[in-house]
């Protein structure tokens, strides 16, 4: 059986555990990126680190390049980690190497990351979801001006909460401005106690879980250190990630 697994992304910190694990499974790990990717390149783990063109400015290059990256390696498998997971999904298709890419389809992809999007499909599967409505134009914005603290404004794409507004003043509010190519959401505001989860999923069954919280975060809200969330909660928040998995018929990190 041929153990070999390409991990694109290998500027995280993520994509070198990930690596590590493999490593320790007996595959033989190969990492790849679009930079120079320094926390992967001195790491022992890889036996090799590719380099790629830009997906985002060179999509054509970065197309050859991955091809030319399987050809040499050769993986049964390929992990993404971060945002090159868009690309890598419509070069599957292209590439022919769909079957190889552990990740969803381009078209889940975009539900998954679309704020609105998943809102709305997580509402028909009965995942319980803030009250949450599509913004396309200034005008869209000015109707939460009297009653702006009791919500919350996002792109429909952005990560990290770096671009999240919360219970903004009217002035603030006035600042948002969505169009039909940047549009935004708002969400109604509940305050509680917040938690995420990383899992895995094969053709949409749930094969590993693990529900966290933190309260050490970078501006923004990205997390740099975590706390496990026990059971019973945990179980809660797993039954919400084997529909999701289910449902969004998932193959990969979600």
């Amino acid at each position: 059986m041929n153990k070999t697994v390409l991990i694109t992304g290998a500027r995280s910190v993520c994509a070198l555990d990930l690596a590590r694990d493999m490593a320790l499974s007996g595959y033989a790990v190969y990492m790849a990126d679009s930079n120079f990717s320094f926390v992967s390149r001195f790491s022992s783990i890889p036996r090799k680190v590719y380099r790629y063109a830009s997906p985002r400015l060179h999509y054509a290059q970065f197309c050859k390049d991955i091809q030319k990256i399987i050809e040499a390696v050769r993986p049964s498998i390929i992990i993404p980690t971060c945002e090159e997971v868009f690309y890598l999904a419509q070069a599957g298709v292209k590439e022919n190497f769909s079957a190889l890419l552990f990740a969803p389809s381009f078209e889940t992809l975009h539900d998954l990351h679309d704020k609105g999007r998943f809102a709305e499909r997580c509402a028909m599967m009965g995942i319980p979801v803030p009250e949450t409505h599509r913004l396309l134009s200034p005008a869209d914005v000015t109707a939460y001006q009297k009653n702006c603290r009791d919500w919350v404004f996002k792109p429909c794409f952005s990560r990290f909460g770096s671009k999240a507004v919360i219970s903004p003043s009217e002035e603030r509010l006035a600042m948002i401005a969505p169009d039909e190519s940047i549009s935004w959401v708002a969400q109604k505001r509940i305050t509680g106690q917040e938690m995420s989860f990383y899992a895995v999923a094969r053709s949409g069954e749930l094969v590993a879980f693990a529900p966290y919280t933190s309260s050490w975060r970078l501006r923004g809200g990205a997390s740099y250190a975590f706390t496990p969330v026990l059971s019973p909660l945990s179980e809660k928040i797993k039954k919400i990630a084997e529909v999701m998995a289910e449902k969004f018929k998932i193959n990969g990190q979600f």
